[in-house]
């Protein structure tokens, strides 16, 4: 009886483990609700739309991302369980120790576990946020007195290794470079270096290769077309070199801001999200499109705001005409009078944190809420509509982030809470896709908890499975920070604008937390 238990002890587990039975649990589970909360689907063929069940990953409504990743190679269980814990907030957290004193100025990004790092001291750091955690590689810049002040993470464009990241950085005196980091090889490489520039500091950086998008503190918009890789110490023939297709400048913008390239077949779409104060509107948000075609001529530029007051006939947008790369005011620009908005909340305030990515726009205020948008983009027109505030957090929000697929994670340190919101829920539960409902009503939803859950951490084991390895003096570092979260380790004022940093992949959560003086770590929570 022993032998015929453990047979089948082992023939059950290997059916609880059969990646089609959870690829079927999967669909149940996360496919169908969805497709059946869009009222268009109801239009459309089902079998388009992901209601019926299909292997074919591909057809599944908002899901044809898991396509790229080997189809039937996909763990489905894996995959199963790990959208169960971001529903639940349900993760381990492990942290990783990237400064000490004196503590730098630094920028991080996140892109598909792997954390970039850039300050002046150190240059370029890579490190792994999967186990074991650790630092990957760095690269000093070339100047010493090169000082990032803008970072941004995207998929590289190399054709010898799937593992590519592309890293560009902007610096205090207005020049950019661009980077490869073959995270196979733990190696980084510089592509592409554009000589300093009179703009002033770049702020902020978008990219969608090759397409480059960056912002001044002389609040300069400049859209480039990068050349393709050029060999080092190699010079770039004339149609290789670097492409101004666009300048803008603006009086009436204020951060913060956030920066959006979106490539599609026809051309790319340049979008720059960002605050300002209206008179009789408080502090409001404004976003700006240019459209160009594939050879980098400029098709069509237009401006939308939450403006609640149409404005009258002949008026200019908020900023006045744009500024074309001449310096001159394009008085022919189309759609820059198109100011359109509905149920318009006004805040006294200036929003602490921003971020788009299409269609939807988020931003943190000190009164404990977000406020989500809806962006609207055509060929035609250009608007905002459907602002709704987002309640759950009990302290002042210091960052948002959105995904590229309806996912938000904000963060309010002084709290040590943050938050993981499903935007989808956040509009299907109103009546229809595309109005809401009474602002009473969805605040009450909202405080149910039907939108966002709160991220809940296990508590890591006494004898850490690891090492923390650093760079800042700390060779074999294997200690564990203390997890009390007391209101002694916010920083001080000087600092305080990176605390709290936040970013997200499919896997993880990550948070830049600041010990007073003490020293800079990384948050990892990991959902897998």
């Amino acid at each position: 009886m022993s032998k015929v238990g453990a047979a089948l002890g082992l023939r059950f587990h290997a059916l609880a483990g059969d990646s089609e039975l959870w690829k079927r649990r999967y669909f149940a589970k996360w496919v169908l609700p969805r497709a059946r909360s869009v009222p268009q689907s109801k239009h459309l063929k089902l079998a388009s739309t992901g209601t019926v069940y299909s292997p074919r990953v591909s057809k599944w409504l908002g899901h044809s991302h898991l396509a790229t990743e080997g189809g039937n190679s996909i763990h489905w269980k894996t995959q199963y369980r790990l959208r169960h814990n971001w529903s639940k907030g349900t993760c381990r957290l492990d942290e990783l120790e990237v400064s000490r004193p004196p503590l730098p100025q630094i920028l991080i990004k996140l892109y598909s576990g792997v954390v970039i790092t850039a300050d002046k001291e150190h240059g370029l750091r890579a490190w792994s946020t999967k186990s074991p955690k650790k630092q990957l590689t760095e690269l000093p810049f070339p100047k010493d007195d090169d000082t990032p002040t803008a970072l941004y993470l995207t998929k590289g464009s190399s054709s010898t290794t799937s593992s590519s990241i592309e890293i560009t950085v902007g610096f205090d005196d207005g020049h950019f470079s661009v980077y490869n980091l073959d995270v196979a090889q733990r190696e980084f490489t510089i592509r592409f270096s554009q000589k300093s520039t009179t703009d002033g500091t770049i702020t902020a950086i978008a990219s969608a290769p090759p397409y480059l998008l960056t912002i001044s503190d002389h609040k300069n918009f400049n859209l480039y077309k990068i050349p393709p890789h050029v060999a080092q110490h190699e010079e770039p023939s004339p149609p290789d070199q670097l492409r101004l297709l666009a300048s803008l400048e603006s009086n009436n913008t204020f951060a913060p801001m956030s920066l959006s390239l979106r490539c599609s077949a026809s051309g790319v779409i340049a979008s720059i999200a960002y605050s300002f104060f209206h008179l009789s509107n408080g502090w409001t948000i404004g976003i700006q499109e240019l459209r160009f075609n594939r050879d980098g001529e400029h098709i069509t530029s237009r401006l939308a705001t939450t403006v609640a007051v149409q404005p009258k006939a002949g008026d200019t947008g908020l900023n006045g005409h744009p500024i074309d790369s001449s310096g001159k005011p394009n008085t022919n620009t189309r759609g820059f009078a198109n100011l359109v908005s509905t149920d318009s909340i006004q805040h006294k305030e200036a929003p602490t944190s921003l971020s788009y990515s299409h269609p939807f726009l988020l931003t943190s205020h000190s009164d404990n809420t977000l406020t989500m948008y809806l962006v609207f983009s055509s060929a035609d027109k250009l608007v905002i509509r459907d602002s709704r505030r987002l309640w759950g957090h009990t302290s002042s929000v210091s960052s948002v982030q959105v995904g590229d697929r309806g996912k938000a994670v904000s963060v309010s340190p002084r709290g040590n809470e943050i938050r993981i919101w499903e935007l989808e829920s956040a509009i299907s539960s109103s009546s229809s896709f595309g109005s809401f409902s009474s602002p009473l009503s969805s605040r009450s939803r909202s405080m149910k908890g039907e939108s966002s859950v709160q991220i809940h951490y296990e508590q890591p084991s006494s004898t850490p499975s690891f090492s923390l390895n650093t760079t800042s003096g700390a060779k074999d570092w294997g200690r564990r920070v203390s997890y009390q979260r007391d209101l002694d380790e916010i920083s001080p004022p000087s600092t305080r604008d990176v605390d709290g940093w936040v970013g997200f992949d499919e896997e993880q959560v990550v948070v830049l937390r600041q010990r007073g003086l003490r020293a800079q770590f990384l948050e990892c929570y990991d959902f897998t």
